[in-house]
């Protein structure tokens, strides 16, 4: 028997009888299909079956199982209507610097984050580890914001378990409690508590592709700013906080490319498209408040830019008429 196609698991359809139902005359059927390839199906099948022509016909009588999923689509058909053709994402206004180096700056670390690095980088498993994430960014690029935590991530298979028991060592070093709050395979995350400040650490045992080359600075092992970079994108995709648009939109303005970012990112994370990314950069007008910030940039001057910026990028995805 044919095997059916993925985005309708719950009916015994072939990929002929898909065919059949866009082709017929039995409008019922067609949407309820239209609907689903829309809604589950990856974004290069879904113009393996559609036309933007056949999206917009339909769009008034799709089922949508959730309202962001409309307004998502229903925003970029407005975007589609008005494209000039253009299909290219604006340049940043610095010049590109792949090899940049970590260098800390005071002020940005509180003195338990660099208290608990220097000592967490001098136990052997901890040298299995890096540092990277906002903090990274902050503290040894950019000087742009406040970061409270700590990442920490490892391709080592037996890190995660190793380092349980150097934390519990460090944390009674500086005088700290120490407390899990959530332990499996890939993720490892702990609250260090003292009288005076707190701390969260995420370790993370990652699994993708990783970018650029790792620094040790003041003893603590860096992230390279590009692999960064590459997963403030994806978590753009993943979360939308406030603190990854910031960070991202200090890496454009220091002269990454956007359009080298995707690329880097559609290595970690598959599922990434131009279209999917625009959405959630839409997603910056649900901000109501900033990260502490060390470098001037107002809620408004953050919003505009990543408004425009998701709009390149739906003109980027733009399927054939």
């Amino acid at each position: 028997m044919t095997k059916r196609p993925y985005f309708i698991w719950d009916y015994d359809i072939s990929e002929e009888q898909v065919w059949e139902i866009l082709r017929g005359d039995n409008e019922t059927r067609k949407v309820w299909l239209i609907s689903r390839i829309l809604q589950y199906a990856r974004w290069d099948d879904i113009w393996k079956y559609l036309t933007l022509d056949d999206v917009r016909k339909y769009f008034d009588q799709i089922y949508w199982r959730f309202p962001f999923i409309k307004e998502m689509w229903a925003h970029a058909l407005e975007v589609w209507s008005q494209d000039d053709g253009s299909r290219s994402v604006r340049e940043s206004p610095a010049l590109y610097q792949p090899a940049r180096r970590p260098q800390l700056v005071e002020g940005i670390l509180t003195p338990l984050q660099q208290d608990f690095l220097i000592r967490f980088f001098a136990v052997p498993v901890g040298q299995r580890f890096w540092l990277t994430g906002g903090t990274a960014l902050a503290a040894f690029y950019f000087h742009h914001r406040v970061s409270d935590d700590l990442d920490l991530f490892t391709l080592d298979e037996v890190a995660l378990t190793a380092i349980i028991q150097p934390l519990h060592d460090i944390s009674a070093e500086i005088g700290c409690g120490l407390t899990t709050t959530r332990l499996s395979d890939y993720f490892l995350q702990v609250v260090l508590a003292g009288e005076r400040a707190s701390l969260k650490l995420d370790l993370v045992r990652d699994v993708g592709p990783q970018f650029g080359e790792r620094h040790i600075c003041n003893g603590i092992v860096v992230d390279s700013l590009d692999n960064i970079a590459a997963n403030k994108v994806t978590a753009i995709l993943g979360r939308a906080d406030a603190k990854d648009f910031v960070d991202l939109y200090f890496i454009i303005q220091a002269g990454y490319e956007l359009k080298h970012l995707i690329a880097l990112a559609k290595q970690k994370d598959l599922g990434l498209t131009e279209f999917y990314l625009g959405h959630m950069m839409r997603q910056v007008t649900r901000l109501d408040a900033m990260p502490e910030l060390r470098q001037p940039l107002s809620l408004q001057t953050l919003q505009e830019f990543y408004l425009g910026l998701a709009d390149e990028l739906l003109r980027e995805a733009s399927p054939p008429a």
